[in-house]
């Protein structure tokens, strides 16, 4: 009888044993089937938040339970972001980076309301152009003008500007529109100077090169304008237009090679830290009275500021 209680005993306690094991086993399962899709998703974001937004959660893992639809709905996301980031980089083509960010953030009325700014305005032009133009291909103006341009777009953005439009050899560059800018003088200002310091390294390599080089002038003004799109519901452009706008393209156009001339308006924000010289007042078209213009000769230095 204690022999056949033993046996029973033992069985059941195998028994018992085996059931313990399948269970922590088949926990163990759940727990990872569970766990390593949220793990995957968890990896997946943290690729996500640093711009990768190509990341996706493997097909073959997604599960038909909620952390599937979960997995699911972070591959749409994913590529709802990869898309509007590759619109974005598009219109960053063609528009600046401000302009393409407000018309992902606002694509419903795409900024069709004028509102008044006070902008700066930097104008820039090649001196020159329909000669040299004459003594090269048009594909060699082109290149010329693409490789000039490139300094520029480089040294406006990273002076908080952007490039509003290239009208032919010429460009136009604002601050304070569409977002609003502190210290636009300034900013505008030192960036024509790191221009025409950088378009003058540029030309000394393709003058090394055999290369074609130009000169451009620039003319910086500062007042009210209106900002916003210009033309119509199939075709617009961010642009902005008025008084200090046309000022701005007058003083351009006064400016010889390598020159830099700013308003009075300009030159109010940042005489303390530029040396300019006086350039004779001039009559300009619009203007009922001679306009007075300085020349931005360079910044000051830490011990001319002192004097």
């Amino acid at each position: 009888i204690n022999a056949d209680l033993r046996r029973s005993l033992n069985r059941d306690a195998a028994a018992l044993l085996a059931s313990l094991l399948f269970g922590v086993l088949g926990a163990f399962w759940i727990a990872r089937r569970i766990a390593q899709p949220l793990t995957d998703l968890s990896v997946a974001m943290d690729r996500l938040r640093e711009g990768d937004f190509e990341v996706r959660l493997p097909m073959e893992k997604q599960t038909n339970d909620e952390v599937g639809d979960l997995a699911r709905s972070f591959d749409e996301m994913a590529q709802g972001l990869l898309e509007r980031e590759r619109l974005r980089d598009t219109l960053g083509r063609y528009v600046s980076d401000p302009v393409a960010e407000r018309i992902l953030e606002e694509k419903d009325d795409l900024m069709l309301r004028g509102e008044v700014r006070h902008i700066t305005v930097l104008f820039l032009d090649v001196r020159g152009f329909t000669t040299m133009s004459e003594r090269l291909s048009p594909t060699e103006v082109v290149a010329l003008l693409n490789e000039y341009f490139d300094v520029v777009v480089d040294r406006v953005t990273a002076h908080g500007g952007s490039v509003n439009k290239f009208i032919g050899d010429a460009a136009m560059c604002i601050w304070g529109a569409p977002r609003r800018a502190e210290n636009a003088e300034h900013g505008a200002v030192h960036c024509a100077l790191e221009i025409q310091q950088s378009l003058q390294t540029l030309s000394a390599d393709r003058s090394r090169r055999g290369l074609t080089t130009v000169g451009f002038g620039i003319g910086i003004n500062a007042g009210e304008a209106v900002a916003g799109n210009l033309g119509a519901a199939r075709r617009l452009e961010y642009t902005v237009i008025g008084d200090a706008v046309n000022l701005a393209q007058r003083l351009e156009s006064q400016a010889r090679a390598g020159e830099v001339l700013i308003s009075q308006s300009v030159y109010e924000k940042v005489a303390h830290e530029v040396v300019v010289a006086p350039r004779e007042a001039v009559k300009l078209k619009g203007k009922s009275q001679p306009v007075p213009l300085w020349e931005v000769k360079r910044l000051k230095s830490a011990s001319t500021e002192a004097a």
